[in-house]
């Protein structure tokens, strides 16, 4: 599986077609959850929401493609494995990386601050915390051709209103809450929660 956050490989960080990207490798009816920026052979950075400025791509001068998450799946041509060559000088390309274990799921949420700046402000992914994430290498022959693209389009509340994909926020009228304002209510005074 190719997999790609704002256009760029999670493991290598680079802008490449599906074909010729590094790749994850899943068995037959395998799920795996990849929650960073593979760094190292033992390491990855979480992924983290977070605005256009402080996104990866940005970092990396990168941000044609910031918003969107891309899945490539292609099959195996042959199903024997070669021993790992990266350290070949042979010029041959660099083998895909496969998953050791699954890693353990952690969301990532940013709040994109107050209303006019949420209303200007997109979302993009950033680098975050640093977590183990061991992985081995291995060279696969892969059919040309994908199986299946999985594209997802991602956004702020604010922006996902504007797009009309959410129902806008009903805002209150001040004058219309006052007009059914009422002068008592049953009960006793509630203490304040931080007095309790």
């Amino acid at each position: 599986m190719a997999l790609s956050v704002d256009g760029l490989n999670t493991i290598d960080a680079r802008e490449t077609t599906a074909a010729a990207a590094r790749k994850w490798v899943l068995g037959p009816y395998e799920t795996v959850t990849i929650t960073g920026w593979q760094t190292s052979r033992i390491e990855a950075r979480r992924f983290e929401f977070t605005t256009e400025a402080r996104s990866y791509g940005q970092a990396l001068g990168k941000t044609a493609n910031l918003g969107v998450i891309s899945a490539v799946f292609f099959k195996e041509r042959v199903s024997t494995l070669r021993p790992d060559t990266s350290n070949d000088q042979a010029g041959r390309r660099a083998p895909a990386p496969r998953l050791s274990a699954p890693a353990e799921h952690e969301a990532a949420t940013a709040a994109a601050g107050g209303d006019k700046k949420a209303r200007d402000e997109y979302a993009a992914t950033g680098m975050g915390r640093r977590t183990g994430h061991a992985v081995t290498q291995v060279w696969l022959d892969l059919e040309d051709a994908p199986v299946q693209t999985v594209n997802i389009r991602y956004e702020f509340h604010p922006q996902l209103v504007r797009l009309g994909i959410l129902p806008p926020t009903p805002t209150a009228d001040p004058l219309q809450r006052r007009e059914h304002a009422q002068g008592f209510e049953p009960g006793f005074c509630p203490e304040p929660p931080r007095q309790r």
